[in-house]
């Protein structure tokens, strides 16, 4: 059974979001966007995410310790997507449920079946 899921994109390519978010609600999910991080600050008060996939890349100008701060909430995942595989290995946020991470260009049906496994559908 399909448990509600809302995921908040944080993507500054508009295309790439775009597409995450037309397959994701295609199938039945609760999409919200944004192409900027500075965004995720409000993203909490608007919406109550459940999954959080954002831009790796774009985040370095970001203060880390704020990200884990915002990230670090015990129903909140995140699914990492950049195009540097070496900086997204060094990566690491305290205290925040990493499900995945994606090098671009990825299938976005990759990110889908992700998505789906961690919401009860599609497991073997």
């Amino acid at each position: 059974m399909k448990k509600e899921c809302k995921i908040f994109i944080i993507e500054p390519e508009r295309i790439i979001g775009l597409e995450l978010q037309l397959q994701l609600e295609k199938n039945g999910y609760s999409v919200f966007q944004s192409h900027s991080i500075v965004d995720i600050e409000t993203f909490e008060d608007s919406v109550s995410a459940n999954i959080i996939i954002i831009d790796t890349d774009k985040e370095c100008s970001y203060n880390q310790e704020q990200i884990e701060k915002i990230l670090n909430r015990p129903w909140l995942s995140a699914i990492c997507i950049g195009t540097d595989k070496q900086k997204m290995k060094e990566k690491e946020y305290k205290g925040v449920n990493i499900i995945g991470a994606f090098l671009k260009p990825f299938d976005t049906k990759e990110i889908l079946t992700l998505v789906d496994k961690y919401n009860g559908i599609g497991e073997n």
